[in-house]
């Protein structure tokens, strides 16, 4: 019962903030944009791969629009509590509410950057099967970093705390993967076998797991 209001209420949500599209569309051409930058046609398969997925844009640009943008669309406690009514309605929107816009901004991202491959048609070089692995960490990362970001503003009570304390985690495991040590959060940045990215994507989905159990606690025990 809980779960369908909630579904109801993010449903009411989206209708009435359908900007959001166009800021998401803003902020995943800008991203996409600066990742294609310096890619043509003469682009090899590998070059390509580590250009896309570069680590460091990830760390400068990607992550942290994805982390602005959750932190934007979570709205106050009194807000949420005064039309909920119930904590546990507060999670389940907390919890859609980050998935549905990560995934849209990532499938943005992956569409901004297929259109700009093939215009510089450096789309023929593409190795489909790694990058669709790439991607598929990608997204998985992206979600994970972001219920985390979640539950830092939940716990620290303070949006901006949440972001900087996130940045800083992001930016101590890119200087642990620049020194070549594997980190899960960046391990789309490497090329790798299926069955070494499957791997990864299911260790990063039980930290997910582990994460929002955490935000379900943290929302549980939320003080007004």
């Amino acid at each position: 019962m809980l779960m369908k209001q909630a579904i109801k209420q993010q449903r009411m949500w989206f209708k009435w903030h359908k900007q959001w599209l166009v800021f998401l569309g803003l902020l995943a051409f800008c991203s996409s944009v600066l990742v294609c930058h310096g890619i043509s046609a003469t682009t090899g398969t590998f070059a390509l791969q580590n250009s896309l997925f570069d680590r460091f844009h990830f760390l400068v640009v990607y992550f942290p629009f994805t982390i602005l943008i959750t932190l934007l669309v979570q709205q106050t406690r009194s807000v949420d509590i005064a039309a909920t009514g119930t904590r546990r309605i507060i999670f389940y929107q907390r919890l859609m509410r980050t998935a549905i816009i990560q995934t849209e901004f990532c499938l943005l991202w992956l569409l901004l950057v297929c259109v700009h491959l093939s215009i510089t048609a450096a789309i023929v070089h593409m190795n489909w099967l790694l990058f669709l692995m790439s991607m598929v960490t990608v997204w998985v990362s992206q979600l994970l970093v972001n219920f985390i970001v979640v539950c830092l503003m939940v716990h620290l009570r303070s949006k901006i705390a949440a972001l900087i304390v996130t940045w800083l985690i992001l930016a101590g495991l890119f200087l642990i993967a620049v020194n070549h040590i594997p980190t899960l959060i960046f391990a789309f940045s490497v090329p790798q076998t299926p069955l070494r990215s499957a791997g990864n994507d299911v260790m990063l989905i039980g930290l997910i797991l582990l994460s929002v159990s955490r935000m379900d606690a943290l929302t549980t025990k939320e003080v007004l």
